[in-house]
């Protein structure tokens, strides 16, 4: 009977060493800035880092979504590096940056930005 305990007990100790949680991935948004005013009629760059404890760069998925919209999706680069381009017209925007992990984990950021004439675009 003691062997049986002391089986179940390895059983377990070796299944929770295997077993590590899963931990969101992380997600910086290098471009727009934060409150950026970009000029009208030019595409606004969206540039990410994306990267994750357990999982490949590849293996993960952005998703950008302004007003509602999807407007970019797809994985990064092997190194993590993605980069959109998205027309919008003039206006102030919050974009919702996603990433996604293979196992479901997520980070999510907010990008304020807003589009103006190109005239009160401050260099």
């Amino acid at each position: 009977m003691l062997a049986h305990i002391f089986l179940f007990l390895a059983a377990c100790i070796v299944k929770r060493e295997v077993e590590e949680p899963n931990t969101p991935p992380e997600l910086f948004v290098v471009e727009p800035a934060t409150d950026a005013s970009l000029p009208a009629g030019q595409p606004v760059v969206f540039a990410l880092i994306v990267a994750d404890a357990e999982s490949d760069p590849m293996d993960l998925s952005v998703t950008i979504a302004v007003a509602g919209r999807v407007v970019a999706s797809g994985p990064p680069d092997t190194v993590g590096r993605f980069r959109a381009e998205v027309e919008l017209g003039a206006g102030s925007y919050n974009a919702v940056v996603v990433v996604v992990d293979p196992a479901g984990e997520d980070a999510e950021r907010i990008a304020a930005f807003a589009v103006v004439p190109a005239e009160l675009v401050s260099l």
